[in-house]
């Protein structure tokens, strides 16, 4: 059956009127440049100089705190418009605006296709995205609300005492096999290597919400989280007093959440376990739990095996659930529900937003965010396709590929920088692993976006003739929709039935997704949305803030994780004994650095368990994304130190431009207070993340004349290269 669009696949020219000329907020600024050999006018230039103008803090000295400097409060003005906000809010901000522009236009040119095919998925998204935005809903009641808790066996939801009879694993797998919930471990999909004939069922610990709250609103405490659950517990009954079991919730989170280890690499031979080997005590019960999982798919029975990922956390999550009474559990199961669904809810359920979804933005508008990460959860491949034609602007059935062609240009200069790293100044490798490591860095595949397939193949792979959702019966119609595409993923079949499990990473979201056996770097279109409105590819000026994460992914080939895999793909440690005792001096080195800083930063009474893979990979990245960007730039006749780009603070030179750059795409939240936060649940400030590896990277003090000893000069560094 012919599909209902042509897609077109547009070559890297476009003849549109927007390529033929400069945005209209890049001319108006061009007037005001100097027109001299030494100032960079290209159109990223010119928009450079528009995006940083009254934005840097000239009274902090770049050479005592270079964090300061650039992520000035500015940035966090109230009523700052999303796109003039930091690379993380803007490049996540902007990419769900785009995706609703793109909804707004395809609506308005295949109108009648719309109605016509009610069940086609990109067609579902229009009208789910449509009723989640409305904040007026029409179930004042929440009738329909007791109906889906209902279809769950959690009718009588909330409970004062747990009714008899009811098994918490068997409701808990329903509602995590319909909807994704995942209150106690989370449950998924993965392709470990390339020759395997199927995806490999992995168990891993979950998303808190009491996270969730603790980092989306810095001025409230574990006490004022309480009163949110309070409040939906009592979406029913707004008189009960369901304070007990609110507390009860809480505790339970705690407990959970004190359970969860720092996210760390699980080495291969240590991942798989037998269905039967995993801990079976009490109320949960892993085998009854996978069976309801995949019910009418696979049988697990004791031999099975699994991908366990922290074995700790699930040892400690099955006694956390033995000791915890049923009523409490039933209650907690009950409460993820609500909160996950709670952006198709009436307006009391608004205040729950934030917490249905990780990855909170401060200035993106709440329901926005909620909205589009349920919308992602439905379509996991369907929001890589939405995302995707953002690209296309006004055409809403064109699928462009200009960033694709401009990333495969820049990738084979991304792997030589990488490679020429380790062959020339590796401070661990000796030739015969850095062989390996060249190797598998040559061999590796980037996948850019995830979205190459045409509608035609997202569509089917959805089913054509799904049900359409019923806007008229909004969370029924939505269970049904989410229950089918949930049933797609957990019946995935390499290699074309496999679409939503391809990748875990959001896409939504900027970061990577490496797969260590499969040697593959995944990089998803939250890293690239930055530049939509900008340029039609990846310009040089933009290499700090568009590139780091594809080498913090290349990083982690021939770092401690990648050396568990060698370059043919077997699992095989390839480094010797000297080489892994030199790489733990490094790491020593780098945490006696953060542990000072955090000290600084938080004062003595912080509890950090610090990701060292991730924060050595920040250091690790600087030094070839400098040579990328240094070749590039000099490859189009630019000399660093005497282009220079004229902002208010007065001209700045495209070498110190790029550590400013770099800056602003890791800028969080300044206050000492988010901060904090991010401490506790085992996220390093963007303050770390930015002066730490420049403060270890002389070039750096270099470009800013830092004297020696000075704070982002240290005499003693701690170097990848």
């Amino acid at each position: 059956m012919s599909l209902f669009i042509s897609n077109a696949t547009a070559t890297g020219q476009d003849d549109s009127e927007e390529a033929a000329h400069p945005s209209r907020h890049l001319l108006k600024h061009q007037v005001r440049l100097p027109d001299t050999d030494t100032t960079c006018t290209t159109e990223t230039c010119l928009w450079m100089e528009r995006y940083l103008r009254g934005k840097l803090n000239t009274s902090v000295n770049p050479c005592v705190d270079f964090y300061s400097y650039v992520c000035s409060s500015k940035w966090f003005s109230k009523g700052l418009d999303i796109r003039d906000r930091p690379y993380m809010e803007r490049t996540v901000g902007m990419l769900m605006l785009d995706v609703e522009k793109f909804f707004r236009a395809y609506l308005k040119q295949n109108e009648d296709k719309y109605h016509k095919y009610p069940g086609v998925f990109v067609h579902q998204a229009i009208s789910l995205l449509s009723k989640c935005q409305s904040e007026e809903k029409p179930d004042k009641n929440f009738t329909a609300l007791r109906s889906l808790l209902e279809e769950y066996n959690l009718g009588g939801w909330p409970y004062r005492r747990a009714p008899r009879g009811v098994s918490m694993v068997t409701i808990c797998a329903f509602v995590d096999r319909d909807l994704g919930v995942f209150s106690f471990a989370r449950v998924y999909l993965k392709k470990p290597f390339e020759d395997d004939r199927s995806y490999t069922v992995h168990l891993d610990k979950p998303s808190s919400t009491l996270e969730r709250h603790q980092l989306a609103f810095l001025s409230e405490s574990v006490e004022n989280y309480t009163n949110r659950v309070d409040l939906a517990l009592s979406l029913f009954e707004t008189k009960h007093d369901m304070s007990e079991q609110a507390e009860a919730i809480v505790a339970l989170e705690q407990k959970l959440a004190a359970a969860m280890p720092v996210p760390k690499f699980t080495e291969f031979q240590d991942r798989i376990k037998r269905v039967g080997h995993l801990d079976r005590r009490g109320k949960w019960n892993w085998k009854e739990y996978l069976n309801i999982i995949f019910q009418d798919i696979k049988v697990y029975d004791n031999e099975k095996p699994v991908a366990v990922m922290h074995q700790d956390y699930l040892l400690k999550m099955a006694s956390i659930v033995n000791e915890t009474e049923t009523v409490t559990l039933l209650n907690y199961i009950g409460y993820r529900l609500v909160v996950q669904v709670s952006p198709l809810l009436a307006k009391p359920a608004g205040q729950l937003l934030r917490m249905s979804h990780d990855n909170y933005q401060e200035f993106v508008p709440e329901r926005l965010q909620a909205c589009m990460h349920l919308l992602e959860r439905v379509y996991r491949q369907g929001m890589r396709f939405f995302t995707r034609m953002t690209f296309s602007k006004d055409n809403s059935t064109l699928l462009l590929k200009h960033y694709d062609y401009s990333m495969s240009n820049v990738e084979a200069e991304i792997k030589s920088s990488m490679a020429d790293r380790l062959l020339s100044e590796s401070s661990w490798l000796d030739r015969a692993a850095i062989g390996i490591g060249v190797d598998k860095l040559e061999r590796m595949r980037l996948v850019f976006l995830g979205s190459s397939d045409d509608i035609n193949t997202v569509a089917n792979y959805y089913n054509f003739n799904a049900q359409p959702l019923d806007p008229t019966h909004l969370l029924e119609s939505f269970r049904e929709v989410q229950a089918a595409t949930m049933s797609i993923y957990w019946e995935t079949k390499p290699p074309k039935d496999d679409l939503d499990a391809r990748y875990d990473h959001s896409t939504l979201t900027p970061g990577y997704e490496y797969f260590f056996g499969r040697n593959v770097l995944f990089v998803p279109h939250g890293n690239i949305a930055f530049v939509n409105d900008i340029s039609k590819n990846i310009d040089p000026v933009l290499y700090p803030l568009l590139l780091p994460n594809v080498l913090r992914g290349m990083f982690s080939a021939v770092d401690r994780r990648g050396a568990t895999v060698d370059h043919n793909s077997a699992v095989s440690t390839w480094w010797n004994t000297d080489e892994l005792s030199k790489f733990s001096q490094m790491q020593l080195c780098f945490q006696d650095q953060y542990y000072i800083e955090l000290r600084e930063l938080v004062g003595d009474s912080f509890d950090a368990r610090i990701k060292l893979d991730e924060n050595i990979a920040d250091s690790a990245i600087l030094a070839p994304l400098h040579d990328i960007y240094l070749k590039a730039l000099t490859s189009q006749g630019t000399t660093l130190e005497k282009q220079k780009l004229p902002v208010d603070i007065g001209e700045v030179d495209m070498h110190k431009m790029f550590f400013i750059s770099y800056a602003l795409g890791l800028c969080d939240n300044p206050s000492k207070e988010s901060s904090a936060r991010k401490v506790k649940y085992e996220r390093i400030p963007g303050r770390l993340r930015i002066n730490i590896p420049l403060m270890n990277f002389a070039k750096f003090s270099t470009a800013f004349n830092c004297p020696v000893n000075s704070p982002m000069n240290p005499a003693r560094k701690c170097a990848v290269w």
